[in-house]
């Protein structure tokens, strides 16, 4: 855990997780959970929805923005030669899908105040920073 990158990795881990064993717990429905808690159905059409756990359109729109930021890196990546604005990319998408799941878990019920989430939100955009920036220095 001696880089940014590394401790990015592994908080993209826990937070994934995180995410699933909540997931899981839900759908065995053992306890009961006040409202829902951003967790789709299992019927649910619509794979964005269940990805992301963003809904009323939300999703629609996580999907344009990593869309076309995916073809701006393809493109950086096609004239400088080189494959990290690639890696960048997937880093980026994976990270903060992993931060939308866990911060929609995390606001059921008003238990966490949104101060809270903020701090920590603010936290992981600067090691998120690091981490991106030890990725194309190469020190990640």
């Amino acid at each position: 855990m001696n880089t940014f990158f590394r401790v990015c990795v592994f908080l993209i881990l826990a937070m994934l997780m995180f995410s699933l064993s909540v997931t899981f717990i839900y759908n065995l429905g053992i306890f009961p959970m006040p409202g829902n808690p951003g967790i789709e159905d299992v019927n649910d059409e619509n794979i964005l929805t269940r990805i992301t756990r963003l809904k009323g359109g939300m999703e629609g729109v996580w999907l344009l923005f990593t869309t076309i930021s995916g073809f701006g890196f393809i493109m950086l990546a096609l004239l400088t030669q080189s494959m990290v604005p690639i890696g960048l990319y997937l880093f980026g998408a994976v990270f903060w899908t992993a931060y939308i799941n866990v911060a929609s878990i995390l606001n059921v019920g008003g238990f966490i105040p949104g101060d809270f989430l903020l701090l920590f939100t603010v936290g992981l955009v600067f090691i998120f920073i690091a981490a991106v920036i030890g990725m194309l220095t190469g020190s990640g």
